[in-house]
């Protein structure tokens, strides 16, 4: 089973070697023990931290800019060897526990399913839970639900966007 990361990074095209530089410099302001690590698929970097406080790493995000990432995703929730069923679940339950973010009844949705999450679930499957909790999508709302997969390792979040960068957008994970 999979270690669960504390944020995944998405670093921007043919950028990978700056912006897991820049990812350890996060990583260790969040934390002095912290690592990122690229994964096997090209761009995509895991960040751990020993506390695992997705939190502390979201506002470390938020104090700095960066040139060479395109994305910051906390692991608000992770699932390693996720099914289906745990993905869908934890996705409802999120959007359950955070409904007073969205009182516009609008949401921005960031979906990236790689390896062998594609067999777990679908972008598809995503937009139905919003669609069935009253919710619309759109791409320019200043909420974000953000699922990324690295194989069967899914992390979730819910959080308002925020520039971290040029062209870097953070899930920053408010209160």
């Amino acid at each position: 089973m999979p270690e669960c990361p504390t944020a995944v990074i998405v670093a921007k095209p043919k950028r990978q070697s700056w912006a897991l530089e820049e990812a350890w410099d996060l990583a260790v302001m969040a934390h002095p023990e912290s690592r990122a690590e690229p994964s096997r698929f090209p761009g995509v970097i895991l960040v751990y931290t020993p506390d695992g406080d997705s939190r502390r790493l979201s506002i470390m995000a938020a104090r700095g800019e960066r040139g060479f990432i395109q994305r910051i995703v906390p692991a608000e929730i992770c699932i390693a060897g996720a099914e289906k069923n745990d993905v869908v679940n934890a996705v409802e339950s999120i959007i359950g526990r955070k409904s007073a973010l969205m009182g516009e009844g609008r949401l921005r949705l960031i979906v990236s399913v790689r390896g062998e999450g594609k067999r777990v679930v679908d972008k598809r499957a995503i937009e139905e839970i919003v669609a069935s909790k009253n919710l619309r999508i759109d791409r320019n709302a200043r909420v974000a639900l953000a699922v990324e997969s690295v194989d069967s390792l899914f992390v979730i979040a819910l959080g308002i966007t925020r520039s971290c960068g040029p062209s870097c957008l953070l899930v920053y994970l408010a209160g």
